[in-house]
């Protein structure tokens, strides 16, 4: 997955000082502490409280929120959220029209596989070029794959 993150926790007791740190932050709008909380409560095996703040850092309008959101919508999660390739699409499509390069290389695949959406490989080539645009490797693998096809 494109995304990624990097939480130290020590132990108990400064992984409670960061989580108490993160809530204050977030408490203040801060969307990156909202979407940090939202992983460790992942890690922790906490799914629901991680999905809340999945849900609030993306009402914050943070778009590596609605590119995680819109994973857990194409596959499912956890018995959670149901499988809704529509929402997935969705929720990627206004990242990706945001400039977010990772929604945007899951919509090229929603796009070119049919997923939530119409297939579209006009709009998929567009989100293509943009993303190559910004050296996002992901898409750069995805085109060469495609490309192999042909060899």
């Amino acid at each position: 997955m494109p995304e990624q993150h990097e939480l130290s926790l020590g132990g108990k007791e400064e992984e409670n000082q960061l989580i108490t740190d993160l809530k204050v932050a977030a408490a203040k709008g801060d969307k990156r502490a909202m979407y940090k909380l939202a992983h460790i409560y992942h890690d922790k095996k906490e799914f629901f409280e991680s999905i809340d703040w999945l849900k609030q850092a993306k009402q914050a309008n943070y778009l590596p929120a609605y590119n995680r959101l819109g994973l857990y919508y194409l596959r499912g999660y956890q018995d959670i959220i149901r499988e809704d390739k529509n929402q997935a699409a969705q929720l990627f499509g206004y990242a990706a029209q945001k400039g977010n390069p990772d929604a945007a290389f899951y919509m090229i695949k929603c796009l070119l596989k049919g997923w939530g959406t119409d297939k579209d490989e006009g709009t998929a080539m567009y989100f293509i070029k943009k993303n190559l645009d910004k050296g996002h490797i992901p898409t750069q693998k995805l085109l060469l794959e495609a490309l192999q096809q042909y060899i």
